[in-house]
């Protein structure tokens, strides 16, 4: 799971003003502060720009000793590696695993920081042969995640809290990351109360394509359990590293890997659920911050708290994609459009 660069809330209205000045100003003035569950947080939260954690305040979850200190000392990896964590309004982390009872369990630290988990060993039928896609010369070339990251060195009592306990009473989330190494939906399970009574607007989820854990729900199983509860995946990001089963002499581009994992986006469906004005003005700036434009746009004319015109202006401002992205649009369809001419030209000359 990496953080997201894609951002709409700083972006610039005709008057100065930006996007967040304006979708925030009645949250502001009703001094509602944003609540951010990061579940997993050893390396940092980076996912939100400045302009929305400020306002926001963070409840970090990390039950690794080891990577609990580097969060305290703002020493983690990714910010060895020159990460700049934003500013939050209010931050509070906690030294525990987030489950769905309260109960101690063993934590297993394996080899990969970013691979230790609640879920035990993995299953080696399965772990032995999946092999993550590397460039060759990588020291992960050709190795099985039981090699590399399953191996566990050694496992740890920790104390697990569901968030319904552990998060102050009548807290609304308005953003909650899972990052938990196989342990997402036994997280879900734990915010079975605040899922019900709709307090959790967005969640941003790793998710896996097959289970190499005893225990080991899928993305259906999330899906399934977040959709009986009110809410919509929206998306999915596919940015991970494909596998293949057993090591392979086929060069990486005359192969279509297998999906191991992903991320996936649900919110708190506003169609199916009766929201509040407030509820759906936070969930907008939340879906700015991710770059979901017209879903935000729509919720904010539902909302009623901003003037027609202060909504024009924002749908102004988010008008013109920057630059970048305009240039890197036309280069994903160029191929496309060279195959689309050579078939013109094709039926053309026959």
């Amino acid at each position: 799971m990496w953080p997201q660069m894609r951002n709409s809330l700083d972006a610039r209205t005709p008057d100065g003003r930006t996007v967040a000045d304006i979708v925030f100003a009645p949250l502001d003035s009703a001094k509602i502060e944003p609540a951010v569950v990061d579940v997993g947080a050893r390396n940092g939260t980076f996912f939100l720009p400045e302009s929305y954690a400020r306002r926001a305040h963070l409840y970090g979850f990390e039950p690794n000793p080891e990577e609990y200190r580097k969060l305290i000392a703002g020493d983690t990896d990714a910010m060895k590696a020159g990460m700049v964590m934003p500013k939050f309004g209010a931050v509070s982390y906690y030294d525990c695993a987030v489950w769905d009872g309260e109960e101690e369990r063993p934590f297993y630290v394996t080899g990969g920081p970013g691979a230790c988990t609640m879920m035990g060993e993995p299953v080696p039928e399965v772990a032995g042969r999946l092999v993550q896609v590397y460039a060759p010369g990588d020291p992960r070339f050709g190795h099985s995640f039981a090699e590399m990251n399953g191996r566990v060195q050694k496992t740890l009592p920790v104390k697990c809290r569901p968030l319904d306990h552990v998060l102050p009473a009548g807290l609304v989330v308005d953003y909650l990351k899972i990052d938990t190494e196989g342990a997402e939906l036994r997280v879900l399970k734990g915010a079975d109360a605040l899922l019900s009574e709709h307090r959790v607007l967005f969640i941003y989820t790793e998710f896996v394509a097959l289970p190499y854990y005893r225990e080991h729900p899928v993305l259906g199983d999330l899906q399934v359990y977040l959709r009986d509860r009110g809410y919509r995946m929206i998306d999915i990001e596919l940015g991970h590293r494909g596998y293949t089963r057993g090591p392979t002499t086929l060069p990486a581009l005359s192969d279509r890997h297998l999906l191991h994992s992903g991320d996936a986006m649900f919110v708190l469906d506003p169609d199916r659920t009766g929201l509040s004005s407030e509820t759906r003005q936070r969930l907008a700036a939340i879906a700015l911050a991710y770059e979901y434009n017209s879903f935000a746009i729509s919720l904010l004319r539902e909302a009623e708290l901003n003037s027609e015109a202060e909504i024009a202006a924002v749908t102004e401002a988010l008008s013109q994609p920057p630059l970048a992205r305009r240039l890197g649009r036309a280069w994903k369809a160029l191929p496309y459009a060279v195959y689309s001419r050579l078939q013109r030209l094709r039926a053309a000359l026959r």
